[in-house]
């Protein structure tokens, strides 16, 4: 009996592994940034900002979305999942930044899926594996904070419009069958857009450049009709319809002290804001010409990327939306700064994709592969800077002490016994996540001459709760002088104000005092071990110090 088994191909197989690396390229590269990022979870303490999340998702739903929401500046979405995250996994450092990693992974996955569909496999691969290891978004994608998980939210906004455009236009999809209904766009738009103004305030500048972009996009058609803007208008009231109330908040917030921090527009603040976006943060510690050229560099490739941009749908989310939330950006800090590297996190996408177009610009093996190398070393130079030298001056945002390296020396170290005062309010955000529970209690110490940290809202309600007391100077000099040992940590940033250092030189004066020294630069925390005086030594007390680094 014979058996039909059709014409033999010898090429059939090596057509099926073709095919298996196609459909397996990109979820590899995913694998890889999420196992980069895996692995630096658990590089450092909390940062301040870390450590208030942490305390922050403790306090229930109930209070994120009511009281909470009026004193935080950033929206209570964010805070609202990690609570639930931290109920299952745990509050542990890994635990609270795993979702953000996730979130980062997602985004990889995005830009490629995105660069794809604008220029092909090729290019999406490339725009995946750029952004897998890009500086600005690893950073962030190790961070539990709000602005890890927005760019996810926004990017599926930015997609929506993308499949907006292209179904107007009727053109046909990568992987679907031509136009469809704008049921999933829209979909996209408003999900995206509502979930990210309730995770970061700064998405009502994307969402408000998504929107003009589109409708731009919409009405620059040859048959354009004012009648394509009814679908696109009712995406815009569902959306303002769910986030007025936060809208509200922000305006209401817009004068609030947790923001008074930022500094105003000026050229060195564009430069901070940009320079982000290629090299990285640390990328400040180079000479200034240096690391423009390295950021020219990139943005050099994009543009030429850029310059092969025909498609409406391509042009609208590469070029038009980036280059109006940053207009809106620039605009808004004119009145309020706003301008912050982090907020440029959703920007890094349509980056990905202009500069993986460029380095395919030309069919040249030499041209591909020599460019491919600039842009890989750019974003490697800058990441290994930005991961080995988290402790200079380049991150005085971040304030990242070595909390964990301080609770183990003071169990270690008899000499250094005693209560904990902290000489700066922000110190006390870290320390209750990791000291032991007999010596989590913290007292401040409040100088006249120093902000009121009782009258912030924050701490008016963190206080009571962590059971921090606050102390003027002379409380605590009676306190200190009736304890047989006590500790003050004190936090070395452009904060440490030189009231507090004259003080703390006041009471090394009048106490035998041992200084342990933590990290360096913006992050350095020492200790300050105080032990009342010999009583037959005259002069005052004695100092040594140890530097631990």
């Amino acid at each position: 009996m014979a058996w039909n088994v059709g014409p033999h191909r010898p090429d059939a197989w090596p057509l099926r592994q073709r095919e298996w690396r196609r459909l397996l390229a990109l979820p590899s590269i995913m694998a890889v940034a999420l196992l980069l990022r895996l692995q630096l979870l658990d590089h450092s303490s909390l940062s301040l900002d870390e450590a208030f999340t942490r305390y922050w998702i403790e306090q229930g739903q109930a209070f994120l979305w009511g009281e909470g929401r009026r004193i935080e500046t950033n929206p209570p979405l964010y805070y609202s999942l990690l609570h639930i995250w931290s109920a299952i996994a745990g509050g542990g450092d890994s635990a609270l930044r795993l979702p953000s990693a996730l979130a980062s992974v997602a985004l990889v996955g995005m830009a490629g899926w995105l660069g794809r569909q604008v220029a092909g496999p090729a290019a999406g691969l490339g725009a995946a594996a750029l952004l897998a290891v890009w500086p600005l978004c690893v950073w962030h994608g190790v961070e539990a904070r709000p602005v890890a998980l927005a760019p996810l939210f926004e990017a599926a906004a930015l997609l929506g419009v993308f499949l907006w455009v292209r179904r107007v236009a009727g053109a046909p999809v990568h992987g679907g069958r031509g136009a469809r209904p704008l049921a999933a766009p829209f979909a996209l738009v408003v999900l995206g857009s509502v979930a990210a103004i309730h995770t970061h305030a700064t998405a009502l500048f994307f969402t408000a450049a998504l929107g003009a972009a589109l409708a731009g996009a919409l009405l620059s058609r040859r048959a354009a009709r004012l009648a394509d803007l009814a679908p696109a208008a009712a995406a815009g009231a569902v959306i303002a319809a769910i986030s007025g109330p936060q809208f509200l908040v922000f305006v209401a917030q817009r004068n609030s002290g947790n923001i008074a921090w930022i500094p105003p527009l000026s050229v060195w603040k564009v430069q901070s804001f940009a320079i982000p976006l290629g090299p990285g943060m640390a990328m400040f510690e180079l000479p200034g010409w240096l690391r423009v050229a390295l950021l020219a560099l990139l943005l050099g490739l994009a543009a030429i990327g850029a310059a092969r941009l025909r498609d409406r749908a391509a042009i609208t989310v590469l070029l038009a939306v980036p280059m109006l939330y940053v207009a809106a950006l620039l605009a808004a800090s004119l009145g309020r700064p706003v301008l912050l590297p982090r907020v440029a996190v959703i920007l890094l996408l349509p980056m990905a994709v202009l500069v993986a177009m460029g380095i395919l610009a030309r069919p040249g093996l030499a041209w591909r592969a020599g460019t491919g190398a600039l842009a890989a070393g750019v974003l490697a130079l800058g990441l290994g800077m930005q991961l080995y030298r988290p402790a200079s001056a380049t991150f005085a945002n971040t304030l990242r002490p070595d909390y964990r390296a301080v609770v183990r020396f003071l169990q270690d170290e008899a000499r250094c016994a005693g209560p904990v005062f902290t000489g700066h309010a922000w110190t006390l955000l870290g320390w209750p996540h990791y000291a032991p529970a007999e010596r989590r209690p913290l007292m401040v110490v409040q100088l006249p001459e120093e902000e009121d940290f009782r009258r912030n809202p924050f701490f008016a309600l963190h206080a009571p709760r962590s059971g921090i007391t606050f102390l003027s100077a002379a409380e605590f000099g009676r306190m200190v002088e009736s304890l047989p040992a006590s500790v003050i940590l004190v936090q070395r940033t452009p904060a440490s104000s030189p009231p507090m250092r004259a003080q703390i030189a006041a009471w090394e004066a009048r106490f035998a005092v041992e200084r342990h020294a933590f990290g360096q630069g913006n992050n350095e925390i020492v200790v300050h071990c105080l032990r009342a005086p010999n009583p037959g030594r005259s002069g005052g007390g004695q100092s040594r110090a140890w530097t631990f680094t």
